[in-house]
Protein backbone atom coordinates (compact mmCIF):
# COMPACT_ATOMS: atom_id res chain seq x y z
CA UNK A 1 0.00 0.00 0.00
CA UNK A 2 1.35 3.43 -0.78
CA UNK A 3 0.01 6.92 -0.24
CA UNK A 4 0.09 9.81 2.16
CA UNK A 5 0.00 8.74 5.78
CA UNK A 6 0.27 12.20 7.23
CA UNK A 7 0.53 15.81 6.15
CA UNK A 8 1.00 18.21 9.01
CA UNK A 9 1.60 21.83 8.25
CA UNK A 10 2.45 24.51 10.75
CA UNK A 11 3.09 28.18 10.12
CA UNK A 12 5.99 29.09 12.39
CA UNK A 13 7.00 32.57 13.55
CA UNK A 14 8.00 34.72 10.55
CA UNK A 15 11.50 35.19 11.99
CA UNK A 16 11.93 31.50 12.65
CA UNK A 17 12.31 28.74 10.11
CA UNK A 18 9.21 29.56 8.06
CA UNK A 19 6.70 27.03 6.89
CA UNK A 20 7.42 23.54 8.09
CA UNK A 21 5.85 20.62 6.29
CA UNK A 22 6.06 17.12 7.64
CA UNK A 23 5.08 14.59 5.02
CA UNK A 24 5.17 10.92 5.74
CA UNK A 25 4.77 8.54 2.81
CA UNK A 26 3.58 5.06 3.53
CA UNK A 27 5.58 2.30 1.87
CA UNK A 28 4.14 -1.05 2.89
CA UNK A 29 4.32 -0.84 6.71
CA UNK A 30 7.20 1.68 6.83
CA UNK A 31 6.98 5.45 6.83
CA UNK A 32 9.76 7.94 6.02
CA UNK A 33 9.53 11.43 7.46
CA UNK A 34 11.56 14.16 5.74
CA UNK A 35 11.02 17.72 6.93
CA UNK A 36 11.15 20.41 4.24
CA UNK A 37 11.75 24.09 4.91
CA UNK A 38 11.57 27.14 2.67
CA UNK A 39 15.30 27.67 3.08
CA UNK A 40 16.10 24.17 1.87
CA UNK A 41 15.52 20.58 2.77
CA UNK A 42 16.57 18.97 6.01
CA UNK A 43 16.40 15.20 5.90
CA UNK A 44 15.56 13.77 9.30
CA UNK A 45 14.67 10.41 7.76
CA UNK A 46 13.39 8.36 10.60
CA UNK A 47 11.69 5.11 9.75
CA UNK A 48 8.40 4.49 11.50
CA UNK A 49 6.13 1.49 11.38
CA UNK A 50 2.39 2.11 11.03
CA UNK A 51 2.09 1.44 14.78
CA UNK A 52 4.49 4.14 15.97
CA UNK A 53 3.84 7.08 13.62
CA UNK A 54 4.09 10.24 15.69
CA UNK A 55 0.91 12.30 15.39
CA UNK A 56 1.84 14.54 18.28
CA UNK A 57 3.62 17.08 16.06
CA UNK A 58 2.45 20.64 16.79
CA UNK A 59 0.47 21.85 13.79
CA UNK A 60 -2.64 23.71 12.70
CA UNK A 61 -4.11 20.89 10.63
CA UNK A 62 -3.40 17.18 10.83
CA UNK A 63 -4.45 15.16 7.78
CA UNK A 64 -4.29 11.39 8.45
CA UNK A 65 -5.11 9.10 5.55
CA UNK A 66 -4.69 5.61 4.11
CA UNK A 67 -4.89 3.58 7.33
CA UNK A 68 -7.98 2.96 9.45
CA UNK A 69 -7.97 4.00 13.12
CA UNK A 70 -4.57 5.75 13.05
CA UNK A 71 -5.92 8.09 15.70
CA UNK A 72 -7.46 6.16 18.55
CA UNK A 73 -8.02 6.36 22.28
CA UNK A 74 -4.31 5.53 22.70
CA UNK A 75 -3.07 8.78 21.11
CA UNK A 76 -6.00 11.24 20.75
CA UNK A 77 -5.18 12.97 24.02
CA UNK A 78 -1.64 13.75 22.80
CA UNK A 79 -2.52 15.43 19.49
CA UNK A 80 -1.32 19.05 19.27
CA UNK A 81 -3.39 20.37 16.39
CA UNK A 82 -6.45 22.56 16.02
CA UNK A 83 -8.11 20.60 13.22
CA UNK A 84 -8.04 17.01 12.00
CA UNK A 85 -9.06 16.66 8.35
CA UNK A 86 -9.49 12.98 7.56
CA UNK A 87 -8.21 11.88 4.17
CA UNK A 88 -9.83 8.48 3.71
CA UNK A 89 -10.50 5.05 5.20
CA UNK A 90 -11.71 6.11 8.66
CA UNK A 91 -8.40 7.21 10.19
CA UNK A 92 -10.05 8.37 13.45
CA UNK A 93 -11.78 5.85 15.72
CA UNK A 94 -15.13 6.74 17.28
CA UNK A 95 -13.48 6.81 20.72
CA UNK A 96 -10.83 9.24 19.47
CA UNK A 97 -13.49 11.36 17.77
CA UNK A 98 -15.18 11.87 21.15
CA UNK A 99 -11.87 12.64 22.90
CA UNK A 100 -10.94 15.21 20.24
CA UNK A 101 -14.37 16.83 20.43
CA UNK A 102 -14.08 17.12 24.23
CA UNK A 103 -10.65 18.75 23.72
CA UNK A 104 -12.10 21.29 21.27
CA UNK A 105 -10.25 19.86 18.26
CA UNK A 106 -12.42 20.04 15.15
CA UNK A 107 -12.58 16.79 13.16
CA UNK A 108 -13.66 17.09 9.53
CA UNK A 109 -14.70 13.49 8.82
CA UNK A 110 -13.58 11.61 5.72
CA UNK A 111 -17.19 11.31 4.56
CA UNK A 112 -17.12 15.09 4.08
CA UNK A 113 -13.45 15.91 3.45
CA UNK A 114 -13.01 13.14 0.89
CA UNK A 115 -16.30 13.69 -0.97
CA UNK A 116 -14.90 15.88 -3.75
CA UNK A 117 -13.65 12.97 -5.83
CA UNK A 118 -16.94 11.12 -5.63
CA UNK A 119 -18.78 14.33 -6.47
CA UNK A 120 -16.68 14.89 -9.60
CA UNK A 121 -17.29 11.25 -10.58
CA UNK A 122 -21.01 12.01 -10.34
CA UNK A 123 -20.50 15.07 -12.57
CA UNK A 124 -18.78 12.82 -15.13
CA UNK A 125 -21.75 10.44 -15.03
CA UNK A 126 -24.15 13.37 -15.57
CA UNK A 127 -22.10 14.59 -18.54
CA UNK A 128 -22.06 11.09 -20.05
CA UNK A 129 -25.82 10.74 -19.64
CA UNK A 130 -26.34 14.09 -21.35
CA UNK A 131 -23.73 13.41 -24.05
CA UNK A 132 -22.29 16.80 -23.16
CA UNK A 133 -18.87 17.88 -21.92
CA UNK A 134 -18.45 20.55 -19.27
CA UNK A 135 -15.49 22.94 -19.21
CA UNK A 136 -12.99 22.58 -16.40
CA UNK A 137 -14.21 25.93 -15.04
CA UNK A 138 -17.79 24.60 -14.92
CA UNK A 139 -16.67 21.44 -13.09
CA UNK A 140 -14.75 23.51 -10.54
CA UNK A 141 -17.69 25.89 -10.09
CA UNK A 142 -20.16 23.03 -9.59
CA UNK A 143 -17.78 21.28 -7.20
CA UNK A 144 -17.23 24.43 -5.17
CA UNK A 145 -20.99 25.02 -4.93
CA UNK A 146 -21.79 21.39 -4.04
CA UNK A 147 -19.04 20.99 -1.44
CA UNK A 148 -19.69 24.40 0.14
CA UNK A 149 -23.39 23.60 0.45
CA UNK A 150 -22.64 20.15 1.89
CA UNK A 151 -20.23 21.57 4.46
CA UNK A 152 -22.67 24.32 5.44
CA UNK A 153 -25.48 21.77 5.89
CA UNK A 154 -23.29 19.51 8.03
CA UNK A 155 -22.04 22.49 10.06
CA UNK A 156 -25.61 23.68 10.73
CA UNK A 157 -26.84 20.24 11.84
CA UNK A 158 -23.77 19.81 14.07
CA UNK A 159 -24.43 23.15 15.77
CA UNK A 160 -28.21 22.74 15.99
CA UNK A 161 -28.01 19.27 17.52
CA UNK A 162 -24.71 19.71 19.42
CA UNK A 163 -23.06 16.76 17.69
CA UNK A 164 -19.78 16.21 15.88
CA UNK A 165 -19.43 16.88 12.15
CA UNK A 166 -19.23 13.10 11.63
CA UNK A 167 -22.53 12.50 13.44
CA UNK A 168 -24.13 15.43 11.60
CA UNK A 169 -23.04 14.00 8.23
CA UNK A 170 -24.53 10.63 9.20
CA UNK A 171 -27.78 12.29 10.33
CA UNK A 172 -28.10 14.04 6.97
CA UNK A 173 -27.24 10.91 4.99
CA UNK A 174 -29.57 8.60 6.90
CA UNK A 175 -32.38 11.16 6.73
CA UNK A 176 -32.01 11.36 2.94
CA UNK A 177 -32.06 7.57 2.58
CA UNK A 178 -35.16 7.40 4.80
CA UNK A 179 -36.93 10.04 2.69
CA UNK A 180 -36.03 8.25 -0.53
CA UNK A 181 -37.35 4.96 0.91
CA UNK A 182 -40.59 6.67 1.91
CA UNK A 183 -41.01 8.15 -1.57
CA UNK A 184 -40.83 4.71 -3.20
CA UNK A 185 -43.05 3.11 -0.57
CA UNK A 186 -40.48 1.28 1.62
CA UNK A 187 -41.88 2.47 4.95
Amino acid sequence: MSGSALDAVRAADPGAMGLVSLRMSLDSRRVQAPIRRRQGEVDLSEIYTAENVKFEVECDALIPAAIENQIGAHNASRLRCRVVVEGANGPTSLEADAILRDRGILVVPDILANAGGVTVSYFEWVQNRQHYRWTLDRVRQELDHTMSEAFENVWQVANQQSVSLRTAAYIIGITRVRRAAELVGFT
